[in-house]
């Protein structure tokens, strides 16, 4: 083996014992954060009721005429906010349901906002 062989069997063995191994969570074989967020993560799972518990931070972009009379846009919303204690909810203005293509300045905005955020968090 050459030198620099070594120093990189080296460097990946080192790296691979500083990860923590994963804990198993109900069926699948661990869980974890992408990257640094503001709000760390979290999943539990009751094996009496079959029921898993995930929280962790992200966001909600809707755009301001992504609407349906059958499932009108508040009413999803509503029930969004129900079950998720601090939505961050963004309408996008100028757009529809494909936000993203109608209203790219401001989604790139608030995703960049959103990445840099939980950036500075460590």
């Amino acid at each position: 083996m050459t030198v620099n062989a070594v120093a990189k069997a080296t460097l990946a063995l080192l790296c691979a014992t500083a990860v923590q191994a994963p804990s198993p969570v109900g069926v699948f074989d661990g869980h974890g954060d992408v990257g640094h967020v503001q709000r760390p993560g979290s999943v539990s799972y009751d094996p009496q009721r079959q029921e898993y518990v995930i929280a962790g931070s992200g966001q909600n972009m809707w755009g301001e005429r992504d609407d349906s009379p059958f499932r009108p846009a508040d009413v999803l919303i509503g029930q969004i906010r129900a079950v998720v204690a601090r939505l961050d909810l963004h309408r996008v203005p100028g757009a529809g349901h494909w936000s993203a293509y109608e209203n790219a300045p401001e989604v790139n905005r608030l995703l960049l906002e959103f990445f840099r955020s939980g950036a500075d968090e460590k």
